[in-house]
């Protein structure tokens, strides 16, 4: 018999970790757009901010998200 904590645990496996690539914030649009149209040749590197305090990434959900996104 299964419990719930397990049951969760299966169908997160079969879920994938990313429901979409695309980057719906507004914010990151417009300051996205500022760039490309102030600075058009200038190399930019974004960095991803964990606002949630409850959320919390283990290593294994981070090592998952970088196997999903590499394909």
């Amino acid at each position: 018999m299964q419990t719930q904590t397990n049951q969760r645990e299966e169908e997160e496996e079969d879920t994938p970790p990313v429901r979409s690539i695309l980057d719906t914030d507004l914010y990151k649009f417009t300051m996205q757009q500022a760039i490309l149209h102030h600075f058009p040749t200038s190399q930019v590197s974004y960095k991803f901010t964990n606002r949630s305090k409850e959320m919390r990434f283990t290593r294994k959900s981070v090592e998952k998200v970088k196997q999903y996104v590499m394909g």
